[in-house]
């Protein structure tokens, strides 16, 4: 870097900002070929570096392109794609933030899980009080709104059965809009009133 005639400090001009751009290239490049994608993964995202202002300006450089970066691991691990080989690749393919959402504390792990099977974009269950995401950006879904996104979804008994064992405990006002298919296969909204047949209950 130039030095200013102190040469104490990094000298402002356009080659200092050049660098300060080529080194924020160079990292998110990384951070993009970073493998194995954990939750961990969210410790790399950079936070205050000091209080030069070179340190601001490439720590502002990063995080300006992180949002497009796929670096983050998604709560449902997705199916890779066949390499050159033809062997399927095992790890889980990376999310970028722009593209994701968590979920706020009320959901458990669970129940992330279950809901990431149809709503690809949550990440793990866990990382919603991660300062890292609101610095990225990114989406916080309540569980309130994640349940009034089934609307209309139709999935097979046993989907539903773990949803509904994951939601256990969980305050009934919160599941107000939670889709309930009934036997005659119609669909009523909110788990009040609805009623559960026993075990020995014979099929009509």
């Amino acid at each position: 870097l130039p030095l200013d005639p102190t040469r104490r400090h990094p000298a402002p001009g356009p080659l200092t900002d050049f660098l300060v751009e080529r080194a924020a290239d160079a990292y998110v490049e990384l951070l993009g070929d970073w493998r194995p994608v954990t939750t961990g993964t969210i410790d790399l995202v950079p936070g205050p570096l000091g209080k030069g202002e070179l340190d601001g300006a490439l720590r502002a450089a990063v995080l300006k392109r992180l949002p497009r970066v796929a670096f983050l691991e998604p709560a449902l691990p997705r199916e890779g794609t066949a390499d050159d080989s033809g062997l399927p690749d095992r790890e889980t393919p990376p999310a970028p933030s722009r593209t994701s959402a968590s979920m706020g504390r009320s959901a458990g792990a669970e129940t992330v899980r279950v809901l990431a099977e149809v709503l690809p974009s949550l990440l793990p269950a866990g990382l919603e009080r991660r300062v890292e995401l609101r610095t990225l950006g990114v989406a916080r879904v309540p569980l309130t709104e994640a349940v009034d996104r089934l609307a209309g979804l139709e999935r097979e008994p046993d989907w539903w059965r773990r949803l509904y064992d994951s939601l256990a405990g969980v305050d009934p006002d919160r599941l107000t809009g939670l889709p309930v298919p009934l036997a005659d296969r119609r669909t009523t909204i909110g788990p009040r009133q609805t009623l559960l047949p026993l075990a020995d209950t014979p099929p009509h």
